[in-house]
């Protein structure tokens, strides 16, 4: 029983995030801004693919991004990785 709980609790929770994780300022190694969303990341190639608003599709290396957005990336990709393989309804 707690551990059914706790999975609920625990995807609720992803979910919320997941709804709230559309466009946001991701910064360059340089210092420039662009204003974009995560669609796909390939851990493999180390690449995103980002919707950028107003400018459509760029596929990009993660290693571009400031160190903090590269861990905001990897964070994307695990919640998406589970809300993706069944984990939540």
């Amino acid at each position: 029983m707690k551990q059914k709980l706790f999975m609920l609790t625990f995807c609720l929770g992803m979910q919320a995030f997941m709804a709230n994780a559309g466009y946001r300022n991701f910064t360059d190694t340089k210092g420039r801004v662009i204003e974009a969303e995560i669609v796909k990341y390939n851990p493999s190639k180390k690449t995103v693919i980002l919707r950028c608003k107003n400018k459509g599709m760029k596929t990009v290396p993660t290693g571009i991004f400031s160190e903090k957005d590269q861990k905001y990336i990897l964070s994307w990709n695990k919640l998406h990785f589970f809300s993706m393989s069944g984990c939540c309804p």
